[in-house]
């Protein structure tokens, strides 16, 4: 009987430690999902906040972008504005200081084209007139080789490799951009005269930044105030003349009928359009505004074409193709202007 008392005490022992397990490890089990959800959830949480960061981050870069490149449109539009006050006044000194060799066109070779180039990466303010020489002879250099029966195009990647070159610690793509900056250096000032280097205050760097439609509307503005400061000049010259010669007491007045008919057939005269070449050139720009005018002979004018600055692309309005041969060739003839390009070529009518 004792035996059997012991037994149930021992039984029921047994089994309260066996329920007491089982509820420790119910408990372990029940609490370890929580451990593992709040541990995702903190990990989502985390991965949340570095996105916000990220994206942050990422509309803070493109609001710098974008103010950087509206700070340097704003910086250029000045320069433009300055310029054309800068070079509206008339020029008082000449730049005919060139030393033999810069005058010599037989020292167009590579070595000298190279030694322009690198005087104008030295330089300061006249570095703008050593880029003018650099492309001066640059261009002699192609034009010396086309007329050795060497197609353009071809030329053009001679001379380019003859001064690669001669440059082995400029990269393709540095060396490229100097040319291309200073071919708007060499049109502003080829244009308007190197004299005018000399009124100018902003460096070479500064104006070459301004984009080819910037430098033609310099261009234009600073020919229509030298053409209306000359004929203001002319004006009071004549006026100054015509009153020294007059004798008042015996000055001879026509009669009404011929002074009439003489305003008739001057009145005539002035309002009959001239249809020259310089009306012709401005036509084409304004009616293709992607074209700008590079320079011109005896007989041709030459134009480039800008690209639509997204894609960097230059397409051609002629033919409206990509064409290798970037230049348009204008050519005036007897009241008549055509223009063409590797594939097609357009009268211009007035």
């Amino acid at each position: 009987m004792l035996t059997s008392e012991q037994d149930e005490q021992d039984l029921s022992q047994s089994y309260e430690a066996s329920s007491e397990s089982i509820r420790s490890a119910s408990y372990v089990l029940s609490k370890q999902p929580q451990v593992n959800a709040s541990k995702l959830t903190c990990n989502l949480e985390n991965r949340e906040d570095s996105s916000r960061s990220e994206s942050c981050d990422m509309e803070e870069l493109k609001s710098d972008l974008h103010d950087e490149v509206i700070a340097k449109l704003d910086k250029n539009i000045i320069v433009e504005q300055e310029l054309k006050q800068q070079l509206s006044s008339p020029a008082h000194t000449s730049t005919s200081d060139q030393t033999s060799e810069e005058q010599d066109p037989s020292s167009d070779t590579a070595q000298n084209i190279v030694c322009m180039f690198k005087k104008a990466n030295k330089l300061g303010q006249e570095a703008i007139l050593y880029w003018c020489y650099f492309i001066e002879k640059y261009d002699k250099r192609i034009d010396n080789v086309v007329a050795g029966g060497v197609k353009k195009k071809t030329a053009t990647s001679m001379v380019y490799q003859e001064i690669k070159q001669l440059l082995p610690d400029i990269t393709d793509v540095n060396l490229r951009q100097k040319i291309l900056r200073a071919r708007k250096l060499y049109k502003l000032f080829n244009t308007l005269g190197l004299e005018k280097i000399k009124q100018v205050s902003y460096s070479a760097d500064a104006i070459s930044s301004l984009n080819y439609p910037q430098i033609q509307n310099i261009i234009d503005h600073v020919n229509s105030a030298t053409s209306s400061h000359n004929e203001t000049v002319k004006i009071l010259h004549d006026q100054s003349h015509v009153t020294s010669k007059i004798n008042p007491t015996n000055a001879y007045i026509p009669p009404k009928a011929e002074s009439s008919t003489s305003a008739n057939v001057l009145s005539a005269t002035q309002s009959k359009p001239i249809y020259d070449r310089s009306y012709f050139r401005n036509k084409i720009l304004d009616q293709y505004p992607n074209l700008y005018r590079e320079c011109s002979s005896e007989n041709f004018d030459y134009y480039g074409i800008t690209d639509d600055g997204v894609s960097r692309k230059t397409i051609c309005p002629l033919c409206k193709l990509g064409h290798d041969d970037e230049e348009i060739e204008g050519r005036y003839k007897a009241g008549s202007y055509f223009i063409k390009c590797e594939q097609r070529e357009i009268k211009i009518t007035a």
